[in-house]
């Protein structure tokens, strides 16, 4: 049995501008949970692995890097990163994705509630670059 309440499964491929802000807002996140980060990077072809590697050197207890050796493509990254995490729940989040504070909090304490449930999700918003603009989907 894990001694870990939730993994976070990421998994990336030439994110480099946006995985700092995915890793920060799930690092952010106030909670006394044990967790564990893993990350599948499909052999970027940017600085994805140089950015993820400054993360794992800060938080080595918790981010666990998967350096592909060649590109498995989306599917088979996402099947490796899931088979490498060891949580009692498993959170998603996109490479190029991050998380508003509270979620961690109120997923876990709603699961831990309804044990009848076998998954929850939350709304998502997303963020209109070309207008600058946060819609609600």
């Amino acid at each position: 049995m894990t001694n870990k309440m939730f993994s976070v499964a990421i998994i990336t491929y030439n994110q480099e501008k946006y995985i700092s802000q995915t890793l920060d807002s799930i690092l952010n996140q106030e909670h006394d949970y044990s967790y564990e980060i893993v990350i599948g990077e499909d052999c970027s072809t940017d600085n994805t692995k140089k950015v993820i590697e400054e993360y794992v050197q800060k938080y080595p207890q918790i981010i666990k890097p998967l350096y592909n050796a060649k590109n498995k493509g989306i599917i088979n990254n996402y099947y490796n990163v899931i088979e490498h995490c060891s949580g009692k729940y498993i959170m998603e989040c996109a490479g190029d994705d991050y998380w508003l504070p509270g979620k961690v909090k109120k997923q876990i304490e709603f699961m831990e509630a309804n044990h009848d449930v076998g998954m929850c999700y939350g709304k998502a918003k997303i963020l209109d670059m070309s207008v600058n603009k946060m819609q609600k989907k």
